[in-house]
This record gives C-alpha cells, structure tokens and sequence, in this order.
C-alpha cells in the first residue's frame, strides 16, 4: 500500500487554485440549505460515538 510520502511525491505542480477545481459559492449555498441539519447529526453522532 502506497504512504502518503509516495502519493505527495508524485503529485504534480501546478498553478491552478482550489477555486478551479470546486465552486466555493454553490458548495455555501448548498450547505446553508441543510446547515442546522448536519449540526444536529453532528452533535448526535459524536453522543453516539
């Protein structure tokens, strides 16, 4: 199994930010949708575990 040494290793440079990659604006428009939801499974989950 590969270390996560070797799998940084072989990532290649470049000059693209995470904003090329993800769109940050819907990413925060979907979450506020389901916000207080996930703080409750949160906080239920971490009673849990």
């Amino acid at each position: 199994m590969p270390t996560f040494k070797e799998f940084l290793s072989n990532l290649k440079e470049t000059n693209e930010t995470l904003d090329y990659f993800v769109n940050f604006k819907k990413v925060k428009n979907n979450i506020s949708k389901i916000e207080i939801k996930l703080n409750q499974l949160n906080f239920l989950l971490a009673h849990v575990l």
